[in-house]
C-alpha cells in the first residue's frame, strides 16, 4: 500500500546555486528533491557496480524497508514536528513519511549490496482495529530480492490472550491474506504483531499495532462491601454500575443469598448508574454471616458484586432481683436489690414498674428509670393480706421488655397475749386469793411483759 507522502528530507537547510549566471538560494521541497535525486543516482550506480539491475520505481522497496527489522537502520524515523496539517508519528506518518534517507544503510537495503538472495515483507495495513467476537485483515506482501523465488512461511507472534492468527495461505511466495480474530472474551489493549517470513535460512519480518476493543460490558461494585445489621433493623449500601467499552444500558438488580428473614429492595431497581440497597432484618432474623450475591442483568449481559451481611442479636437488657424471696411483716418495710444487664450494645434507660402486690402492700424504687442497679423497696400495711405472693418487676424501655420476679411473703408482725386461769375469783375481806396469768407468745415473740 503506498501513500503521500513516501519520505522526507531536511528543508531549512540553504544551498547557493548559479542560475545563467546568476547566483540563486534554494531550499525546502525545491532542495530536498534534487537531493534525494541525487541520492538515487548513488544507489543505482551502487546497483551497477555490482552488476544488479537499477532500482527503478523504488516504493514497494521503500515501504517493504519501512515494515521491516532494517527500518531503524536505514531511514531516520521523525517523530516530532507536524507539516500545518498533520503531526509527525514514531513510524509511517502523513508529515514525514517513512523519515530522510540514513545514507549507506539505505544504499545497500536498496541495491542489495550484499549480493544475495532475499525478500522483504510488507502489511497492507500497519494499525487493526477489531472489536472482541469479530476479525479483520492484513494482506502480507513479500517481495523477492535479488532473484529470491521460493516460497515464504509465514507466523505470527506478540498476539495478545482472546486472539488468534490465521494466514492463507501460510506457505505462499507472493501474498497471503492475514486475519486475526478476537475472542467475545478478548480484553481492551494494544500490541504489536509480529510477521515472521521464513525460507530456508532466510528470515524477514514485518509489524502491525492491533488494538482490540472489548465488548460492551458493565461492571458492580457494593461500597463498602461488608455491613452489619442488629435483627429487628435495617442498613444500606450503595451499588454502582461502571460502564465499559461504550456500554450504555439500564442494569436491573437482584438479591440473592439473604438469611433466612431478611430482605433486600433496590431504589431504584434497574439503574445505569447508581443504585441503593436497602437490607432489613426481621426480629428473628438468622444469626451470623452470610455473602449476598447482587446481579445486575441488562439484556444477555450481567455481572455480580458480593456483600458481606452479618445479622447480630438486638440490643436487649434482662432484670434481676436479688434475693428472689422476701418476707416482709405486717406495718414493716423490706428492700431487694434490681438489677439491669445491657445485651448486645444495649445502652437505653429502663423503667421500672411492680405489678401482683397483695393487698395493702406498696411499692417503690430508688430509680424509677435507671441504667444501674436500684433499689426495690415493699411497704406492708398494718391490714395487708397475710400470705406469699408473686410480685414481678418489670423493667421496659421502648418497644423492649424483661422481668423478674420476686417472692414475697407478708406475715403478722411479733405479738403475744395473756390468759387468767382461773378466769373468776372469790376473795373474803381480810384474806387473799391466787390466779395463774399465762402469756402466750406469737409469731416468734421473745421479749418480756410486764404486767
Amino acid at each position: 500500500m503506498r501513500n503521500i507522502p513516501d519520505v522526507a528530507l531536511l528543508s531549512v537547510q540553504i544551498f547557493l546555486i548559479c542560475d545563467n549566471g546568476y547566483g540563486r538560494e534554494l531550499g525546502g521541497t525545491s532542495a530536498a528533491a534534487p537531493l534525494w535525486a541525487g541520492f538515487m543516482a548513488l544507489a543505482n550506480q551502487q546497483a551497477a557496480i555490482n552488476g544488479t539491475p537499477p532500482i527503478g520505481f523504488a516504493n514497494p522497496a521503500l515501504y517493504a524497508i519501512g515494515a521491516g527489522s532494517s527500518y531503524q537502520s536505514d531511514l531516520n524515523d521523525i517523530g516530532t514536528g507536524n507539516n500545518g496539517g498533520f503531526n509527525a508519528l514514531p513510524g509511517y506518518d502523513l508529515a514525514t513519511g517513512w523519515g530522510s534517507p540514513a545514507g549507506q544503510p539505505l544504499i545497500n537495503s536498496l541495491t542489495m549490496s550484499t549480493g544475495a538472495q532475499s525478500f522483504g515483507l510488507a502489511t497492507s495495513a500497519s494499525t487493526l482495529v477489531i472489536l472482541a467476537g469479530t476479525s479483520a485483515n492484513s494482506t502480507i506482501t513479500i517481495s523477492g530480492q535479488n532473484g529470491f523465488t521460493g516460497s515464504v512461511n509465514l507466523t505470527a507472534s506478540g498476539l495478545p490472550a482472546g486472539v488468534t492468527a490465521s494466514f492463507s495461505p501460510a506457505t505462499v511466495a507472493t501474498a497471503s491474506i492475514l486475519t486475526l480474530t478476537a475472542s467475545s472474551s478478548a480484553v481492551t489493549s494494544t500490541s504489536t504483531i509480529t510477521i515472521t517470513g521464513t525460507s530456508g535460512s532466510l528470515t524477514n519480518t514485518a509489524q502491525l499495532s492491533l488494538t482490540v476493543t472489548g465488548l460492551p460490558a458493565f461492571t458492580m461494585a457494593a461500597s463498602p462491601a461488608s455491613l452489619s445489621i442488629a435483627q429487628g433493623t435495617g442498613g444500606n449500601r450503595a451499588i454502582s454500575i461502571t460502564p465499559q467499552n461504550g456500554f450504555t444500558g439500564a442494569v436491573a438488580l437482584t438479591a440473592t443469598g439473604l438469611p433466612t428473614g431478611v430482605t433486600a429492595s433496590f431504589a431504584p431497581p434497574s439503574t445505569t448508574k447508581k443504585s441503593t440497597l436497602q437490607l432489613t432484618a426481621g426480629a428473628s432474623a438468622t444469626l451470623g454471616t452470610a455473602t449476598v450475591t447482587i446481579t445486575g442483568t441488562s439484556g444477555s449481559l450481567s455481572s455480580t458484586a458480593s456483600l458481606n451481611l452479618t445479622i447480630a442479636a438486638a440490643p436487649a437488657f434482662t432484670i434481676s432481683a436479688p434475693p428472689t424471696s422476701l418476707t416482709i411483716l405486717q406495718g414493716a418495710t423490706a428492700a431487694g436489690a434490681i438489677t439491669v444487664t445491657p445485651l448486645n450494645g444495649f445502652s437505653g434507660a429502663v423503667a421500672l414498674a411492680a405489678s401482683g402486690l397483695p393487698a395493702g402492700v406498696t411499692a417503690s424504687f430508688s430509680r424509677a428509670t435507671t441504667t444501674t442497679p436500684g433499689t426495690l423497696t415493699l411497704t406492708a400495711g398494718a391490714t395487708a393480706t397475710l400470705g406469699t405472693s408473686t410480685v414481678t418487676i418489670t423493667g421496659t424501655s421502648g418497644s423492649l421488655a424483661s422481668t423478674a420476679t420476686l417472692s414475697l411473703t407478708v406475715a403478722a408482725p411479733p405479738s403475744f397475749t395473756l390468759t387468767a386461769s382461773p378466769t373468776s375469783l372469790t376473795v373474803v375481806q381480810g384474806a387473799t386469793a391466787a390466779g395463774a396469768i399465762t402469756v402466750t407468745p406469737l409469731n416468734g415473740f421473745s421479749g418480756a411483759v410486764a404486767l
